[in-house]
């Protein structure tokens, strides 16, 4: 009579099978906060615009949500390159530098074969949106937040520097409500719009270059994944990500930019 036999796996596979369930997890976890991002974004558009709320909500989902997803891309292109993780300080050496992350991820398109490009062209219209300076302003604004700006009150509390010094420069939101300014100042509809229902004008124009900007850009993230950009590791580790993907709204090519 023949006996059972139970398979006995190795330490190593265990830590390996750990890993890649924490990398599912860092995946899932950076996905809510990016949307709850956005969302917050949506709804702060509800308030006034001229008020004191500095979109602090968006911008801690946004910077957290991005810092993660491209980190563990950059662990799994890593190891699909090298077939290693990257060290701890490897990836500390990044900090919360959302546009350095962006950087390095934006190189992940140099290994790709034509064929890919012609089987997929919506990752050629991806590499090109990545260098665009309207994507990169925004993210250095939410990478700002991520390294600073989050401590604000905090630095104000506990220095001596006057209050004028520490905000010359101005906040994020500062600076998004500028960009937005900037928007509506060149549009002649809007600049009319904003003479009548200046909260109104705010709420239109984010509708119609911030939150797509941030749609696109984790569209072109995720469809790293989905097409298989970042080696197999991650195409077995792959999630509900393709809803990202290939939604509309997170596409680049046939969007406004």
């Amino acid at each position: 009579m023949q006996g059972n036999h139970k398979k006995i796996i190795s330490e190593k596979e265990v830590e390996k099978t750990i890993k890649k369930i924490y990398m599912k997890s860092i995946i899932d976890k950076s996905l809510k906060l990016i949307q709850e991002g956005i969302k917050s974004l949506q709804k702060s558009q509800e308030e006034d615009f001229f008020g004191t709320d500095d979109f602090y909500l968006s911008f801690l989902f946004l910077s957290r949500g991005y810092e993660l997803l491209m980190k563990v891309m950059i662990v799994l292109k890593n190891y699909d390159e090298k077939n290693s993780y990257p060290t701890n300080k490897e990836m500390k050496a990044f900090g919360h530098d959302l546009n350095k992350l962006r950087e390095n991820i934006g190189k992940n398109y140099e290994s790709l074969s034509e064929n890919k490009f012609k089987r997929f062209p919506e990752l050629k219209h991806d590499q090109e949106y990545m260098s665009k300076n309207v994507l990169i302003e925004i993210i250095k604004i939410i990478s700002e937040y991520g390294k600073c700006d989050r401590y604000f009150e905090l630095d104000y509390i506990t220095s001596n520097t006057n209050l004028n010094k520490i905000t010359k420069k101005g906040s994020s939101g500062f600076k998004l409500k500028k960009i937005l300014m900037d928007r509506i100042s060149k549009d002649k509809k809007l600049s009319i719009m904003f003479q009548q229902n200046p909260n109104e004008t705010f709420i239109k124009c984010m509708n119609l270059y911030i939150i797509p900007i941030l749609k696109k850009f984790t569209g072109a993230l995720t469809r790293q994944f989905s097409l298989n950009c970042l080696g197999e590791e991650a195409m077995c580790i792959i999630t509900d990500i393709d809803k990202y993907s290939f939604s509309k709204d997170y596409k680049v090519k046939g969007t406004q930019e």
